[in-house]
């Protein structure tokens, strides 16, 4: 679960160590907690639109995709709670979602299958973060 996620980024692990996150980025551009706002928020940028679809499928399963997702949440969650410890100012998480591109195949049943689990997460259980 989550809580294992956190311990796991507690005791070090980075970014390119998350389970499955190299076959992922095969399949998207997605940079997460690339840089900082103007306010020192985690900003993480996503060009849906680059998305293979049939790789991404190819190369992921359902439930592989959803511990992704989590541990993504889980590991900028980390850094912007400590972020925060560290400067006295809440760093909060800010999303950048590029949509151009965006075809019938990303909007397909398979995908609405895959993304529907994924998609309450945020709002859930990570109210600081931001999406634009």
């Amino acid at each position: 679960g989550v809580n294992g996620f956190r311990k796991q980024i507690a005791s070090g692990l980075v970014y390119n160590e998350i389970p499955n996150i190299k076959e992922l980025f095969t399949t998207v551009a997605v940079s997460n907690a690339h840089s900082r706002t103007k306010a020192g928020d985690l900003m993480t940028f996503i060009d849906y639109g680059s998305l293979d679809v049939n790789k991404f499928f190819k190369l992921l399963d359902n439930s592989q995709y959803f511990d992704i997702n989590n541990f993504i949440l889980e590991y900028v969650s980390y850094h912007s709670d400590k972020l925060t410890q560290e400067t006295g100012a809440l760093v909060r998480q800010f999303m950048v979602i590029d949509a151009g591109g965006i075809g019938l195949a990303h909007v397909s049943l398979r995908m609405f299958i895959r993304f529907k689990p994924i998609m309450p997460l945020a709002d859930l259980y990570y109210p600081e973060l931001l999406g634009g």
